[in-house]
C-alpha cells in the first residue's frame, strides 16, 4: 500500500484523516505545519501528499509551492473555501484534487482511490 503524508495544523483533522487512510491500508505520516512537513519529504518518499490551505506559520499555498519542487507525487489540497479562482491557482500550481471541509470519509476514499487506487 501507499505512503502518505498528511499536513493540517488542526490535529482532530490529521487524525480523521490519519484513521481512513490506514483503515484503507495506507502508512500515514503526519505534519503539523509546512516547515515539519518539508523536513519530512526532504528525508522520507511519500505516494501522496494533502495540505490544508489554512496553517499558521506557513500558509497552505505556500507549502505547495514548495512541496511541488520536493515531492513527484499527487498533491491534495484541502480547505472549506474552495473558490474556482483558487482552484484555478492550485491546479497551476501542481495540485492534483480537492478535498473539502467538512468531508465525509466515504470522500476521502474516493479521491484517494482516483490517486491511488487498491
Amino acid at each position: 500500500m501507499g505512503r502518505f503524508l498528511v499536513i493540517d495544523d488542526d490535529a482532530g483533522v490529521r487524525k480523521v484523516l490519519a484513521r481512513v487512510l490506514e483503515n484503507e491500508g495506507h502508512t500515514v505520516s503526519q505534519a503539523s505545519s509546512g516547515v515539519e512537513a518539508l523536513k519530512l519529504t526532504r528525508s522520507n518518499q511519500f505516494d501522496l501528499v494533502t495540505v490544508d490551505l489554512v496553517m499558521d506559520q506557513m500558509d497552505g499555498v505556500d507549502t505547495i509551492a514548495v512541496l511541488r519542487n520536493e515531492v513527484t507525487c499527487p498533491i491534495i489540497a484541502i480547505s472549506a473555501h474552495l473558490s474556482d479562482d483558487l482552484r484555478d491557482e492550485l491546479s497551476k500550481l501542481g495540485v492534483s484534487g480537492f478535498l473539502q471541509k467538512p468531508f465525509t470519509t466515504s470522500e476521502v476514499r474516493e479521491l484517494i482511490q482516483r490517486f491511488y487506487p487498491s
